[in-house]
């Protein structure tokens, strides 16, 4: 499904396809929680954006990983959506697997290596490396 600010024009639907192919933009709980980690993981800053007017809290809610759209913008690497989801309150140290697995800045360093620009970015704000439990 197309997002919003794409529909009637042909040009940007294609593209936006082309570069989105898993992305579920439908706005339903269940797969708007999916789309926003989508969006977050994919460095889509306007998507989630979107997904966030229609669905405030969205930005917020875990997929069945425990996973929230930090850990997934940490993953991808996607330093201006770091950017926007810390400026909009999400806690920076919160774990993954609901809170028994790695902060963002281990899996920022456990993914992209210790002088990745993510890692530098979360650890300039105070980001703790909190491993997951079964990793101590």
């Amino acid at each position: 499904t197309l997002v919003p600010y794409y529909i009637d024009d042909a040009m940007h639907e294609k593209r936006w396809k082309q570069t989105h192919p898993r992305a579920k933009l439908k706005i339903t709980k269940e797969s708007i929680t999916i789309s926003a980690h989508t969006a977050a993981a994919a460095g889509d800053l306007e998507a989630l954006k979107v997904l966030e007017a229609a669905t405030p809290g969205v930005i917020t809610m875990l997929d069945e990983n425990g996973w929230n759209t930090l850990h997934e913008a940490v993953r991808g690497g996607q330093i201006a959506v770091i950017k926007y989801l810390l400026k909009r309150g999400l806690d920076i140290n919160t774990r993954t697997h609901h809170g028994e697995g790695g902060s963002a800045l281990w899996w920022a360093k456990h993914v992209h290596g210790k002088n990745h620009k993510a890692v530098r970015f979360l650890e300039l704000r105070g980001a703790k490396e909190i491993p997951p439990d079964d990793d101590k």
